[in-house]
């Protein structure tokens, strides 16, 4: 079974000797370079012993065999640049022998596990003593898979079977061309099985390693590219990050990974938890230094835009482009049905009809008679009208009600505000109405330009006219799927 891995690109085949199967090393070509990847190469030894490929990749190790001295010396003579992995406590997997100090931190590492290779210079890395040797021991296993060639050979190894059963995931073949998949799978296993024809017909494998590198440029260009940022799986990010936010990010994770083991062992669980909180209190500032950072710029380019009228459908894309992610990126709206349908009836996705459908729903609900009301106490209700006296005596007479609404009333209310909580119509998140508000307050309260006087003049007009803004009458309410069928509206 042959089997071809995605995220580092294709594979190149080799046939080990003494072997009964056929090897995969990852090959991809990148900037008008050739990379020969993910070799899991472990060509030291470690206490006399062949480093195996269960052993972590941060020990240290002594290079020692024919083999080993010739495949470091063929990719130094070649002008390749080793890649090192930092898969093991951020440790490089890595590290040619050479000349240091003593007490040196650096040790020498025997895991290879990417090199980059000029293309003018691949034939000499092909040619290494890798191939000859069964004492180097390839390991690779690829999780992601996204094509499974039947192999004519009858053996079949035990890591290639575990493979093959996961080559009908859909999920790996969704981001690529299913027909460009079809014609590479084809030349492919045409290609393969010339090779192993050749092999069988002779000791020594002939490979075609110009038809092999055509196909390659081919498959590596068009069906298999390396992950973009966008695709990969893990934190979302955030406009307002930077570089030193990220830095601090990692030291708080590392810090966490050795709190979590000085937990698990018992040795400096003190000194462990207090590096965790000085790493976890620096990220918090960090953040808090960015967002106050990111949101001051956001609001001087608001700023700009607002002075010019032309502009006013840029000032609101750049408003909305800082709404949440789950906003932008809602999953479609199949639709109701009618309450009370089969499930076979039509489903209605149009606005008008959805909303009337859940407005006549919990208005049903809504319009049940309530329970009986318990009647207040004497006292209750002779406070109640004594509250309602003076509140009359107010409205009658002048009170603060009259008084013009200042600037500074405002901010004092906008940092009030709690962050994080749902937005109206306009989407603008209470984040933005605080960096407004504190960039602002710096400024003079008379300056008829900033927002914060805009929001003043609408508000003492509302009290003047005694006329509210429909935008503020009408209130957000989006139902939540729990579970179920969608298109019935009992499950939202």
């Amino acid at each position: 079974v042959f089997t071809f891995g995605n995220c580092e690109g294709l594979q190149k085949l080799t046939i080990r000797k003494n072997r009964g199967r056929l090897t995969l090393y990852n090959v991809y070509c990148e900037r008008q370079r050739l990379v020969i990847g993910d070799f899991n190469v472990r060509i030291g030894r470690k206490d006399d012993r062949p480093d195996l490929p269960e052993w972590p990749r941060d020990g240290e190790t002594k290079y020692e065999g024919r083999s080993a001295n010739e495949f470091i010396a063929e990719i130094q003579k070649s002008g390749a640049l080793i890649i090192h992995g930092r898969k093991c406590n951020w440790e490089y997997t890595f590290q040619p022998p050479k000349k240091k100090k003593k007490n040196a931190k650096c040790q020498d590492r025997s895991v290879v596990d990417y090199c980059l290779v000029h293309d003018s210079k691949y034939s000499k890395i092909l040619e290494a003593g890798f191939f000859d040797y069964d004492v180097l021991d390839i390991h690779a296993d690829h999780l992601a898979l996204w094509m499974v060639v039947e192999s004519p050979l009858s053996s079949v190894s035990k890591s290639a079977t575990q493979n093959n059963s996961r080559k009908n995931d859909p999920a790996r073949l969704g981001p690529y061309n299913r027909k460009k998949i079809a014609t590479y799978k084809d030349k492919l296993r045409e290609t393969l099985t010339q090779l192993v024809q050749e092999k069988c017909a002779s000791s020594t494998p002939i490979i075609n390693w110009d038809l092999w590198w055509d196909i390659m440029l081919k498959g590596a260009a068009e069906v298999a590219p390396p992950r973009s940022r966008a695709q990969k799986k893990g934190t979302p990010w955030e406009p307002f990050w930077t570089k030193e936010g990220c830095q601090a990010r990692n030291r708080r994770q590392e810090a966490a990974r050795k709190f979590v083991n000085a937990k698990r062992d018992g040795t400096n669980f003190e000194q462990a938890r207090e590096e965790y909180c000085k790493a976890r209190n620096a990220l918090r500032n960090q953040v808090r230094k960015d967002k106050t950072a990111f949101y001051k710029r956001i609001n001087d380019e608001l700023e700009k835009l607002s002075k010019n009228p032309q502009m006013s459908s840029l000032f609101w894309k750049k408003v909305y482009g800082l709404a949440s992610d789950t906003l932008r990126n809602e999953k479609p709206f199949i639709g109701l049905r009618q309450p009370g349908s089969a499930e076979d009836s039509p489903v209605f996705d149009d606005a008008p009809t959805v909303a009337r459908i859940f407005r006549d729903q919990y208005e049903k609900i809504g319009s049940e008679d309530p329970p009986p009301v318990h009647s207040f106490d004497l006292n209750a209700r002779a406070s109640a009208k004594q509250s309602l006296r003076q509140l009359e005596d107010l409205l009658l007479g002048e009170g603060p009600l009259d008084y013009k609404i200042s600037v500074q009333e405002i901010v004092a209310r906008i940092r009030k505000l709690k962050p994080g909580k749902a937005t109206g119509l306009d989407h603008i998140g209470v984040e933005l109405l605080k960096a407004i508000a504190n960039n602002d307050i710096k400024e003079t309260y008379d300056n008829s330009h900033t927002m914060l006087r805009w929001l003043c003049d609408v508000y003492n007009q509302v009290l003047d006219s005694g006329v509210m803004p429909k935008a503020w009458q009408i209130a957000v309410i989006k139902p939540l799927y729990k579970s179920g069928d969608r298109t019935d509206w009992s499950n939202y």
